[in-house]
């Protein structure tokens, strides 16, 4: 195999990239176990017995391009080809409308990397790990509650003496539950300020509070 002589001439080179596996092992027919398993073991006599001890070995390999219940499932081919790595590294598009790339690593033994937006620097053409999904999530849960927090006070603010329910709710978009959750919030921290008996004839309505400065920062 040309890539042994390769490595026997450069005792030096630690790092091999393979630009595919496939072309490089010849797989017969790449769905089937068995010719991945046989390919993998002629590439495991001739090259990793000799050199794993010295040398990392990177292949690239293909995704598939629909979408998956399970990682694994993504990887084109026999499930033999993640079987036989030591790990494997997942780079893809974050959706066909986002050209973000997404990393994460799933390895045998050390650290597991979760999933991650890379992010590319065009200056240096490189890319390095941004947050995780899991983190991207939480502060757009967080942006999204402060604006609905803002909306509720903004709406108190131009409009007193009314009712959550039957006129501050409906004027806004988005989900019920966390609106009345943030009113709530809001109506416990002392923001508003509620008045009314809560009857039919003196329902419940709201005013903002009047909050010194240094008090709604510290909030």
């Amino acid at each position: 195999m040309a890539l042994r002589r390769e490595l026997i001439a450069h005792p030096d080179v630690r790092l091999v990239v393979i630009e595919t596996l496939d072309d490089l092992l010849r797989i017969p027919d790449l769905n089937k176990n068995t010719a991945a398993r046989e390919a993998f073991d002629k590439f495991d006599n001739i090259v990793m017995s000799e050199f794993s001890n010295r040398c990392a070995f990177l292949a690239l390999h293909h995704l598939k391009k629909r979408e998956c219940d399970r990682e694994g499932n993504m990887i084109m081919g026999a499930t033999v080809i993640s079987g036989r790595t030591d790990a494997v590294w997942y780079v893809r598009r974050k959706s066909d409308d986002d050209e973000q790339r997404i990393f994460h690593a799933d390895v045998r033994s050390g650290l597991q990397i979760p999933k991650t937006l890379l992010n590319f620097k065009k200056e240096t053409e490189t890319s390095t790990l941004g947050m995780t999904l899991a983190e991207e999530k939480k502060l757009g849960v967080g942006k999204t509650a402060e604006r609905v927090k803002t909306a509720i006070v903004e709406y108190f603010a131009t409009h007193p003496n009314t009712t959550f329910k039957q006129d501050c709710l409906p004027s806004m978009d988005g989900n019920n539950d966390l609106k009345r959750r943030l009113f709530k919030e809001l109506l416990a921290n002392g923001f508003l300020v509620k008045s009314g008996n809560g009857t039919k004839g003196s329902p419940h309505v709201y005013r903002v509070a009047v909050i010194p400065m240094e008090e709604r920062k510290a909030a």
